[in-house]
């Protein structure tokens, strides 16, 4: 079975040293996720690929191996990061590049939620709201949307969001 991960930097660290990989078999679960963060998400074939990628950039968790939903923080010293990353390239930037490259190398599909039109996000954040529950696709999310909805269609100039609302932070696939 397919299992889908998004690549998030951990909004509350200032430095770009944590990062957080969020997995589920369940597409819509993180294109909603990636849409709201401006990342991609990446689809594995199965969960032997997933753990392919998890060994290439020195990151091994037993949890993959339940039916929990299992989410990674790289957190701590890895003395195989810090000798091979680049002086002054921040960790998150380094391991996002190390994932990259591997789904490059491996053929896996990358989907970028920021193509999807506003009907087919507001589609999936439905699923995802059956699913999970109302409280999983809380309202700033279908705020953003509408705002989003709004401009690309009405020409209604995006409002600026509140100081509460964290800075997304993503990385473009496959350009240096």
């Amino acid at each position: 079975m397919a299992l889908y991960m998004v690549f998030i930097e951990d909004a509350e660290d200032r430095d770009g040293e944590r990062c957080i990989m969020p997995t589920s078999e369940h597409l819509e679960d993180m294109v909603v996720l990636a849409w709201q963060t401006g990342a991609y998400v990446f689809c594995f074939v199965d969960r032997t690929q997933h753990l392919a990628m998890m060994k290439s950039i020195g990151m091994y968790d037993e949890r993959l191996n339940s039916d929990e939903k299992a989410t990674y923080f790289f957190t701590g010293e890895n003395p195989q990061w810090e000798r091979d990353k680049p002086a002054g390239m921040k960790l998150c930037d380094y391991l996002y590049r190390k994932v990259e490259r591997f789904a490059i190398e491996n053929g896996v599909q990358v989907v970028d939620a920021g193509k999807c039109s506003p009907e087919q996000i507001s589609a999936m954040i439905e699923v995802v709201s059956e699913r999970h529950g109302e409280s999983a696709v809380n309202e700033k999310l279908k705020a953003e949307l509408m705002r989003e909805y709004n401009s690309r269609y009405f020409n209604v100039p995006v409002p600026e969001l509140p100081e509460d609302k964290s800075a997304r932070r993503w990385w473009p696939f496959g350009k240096k």
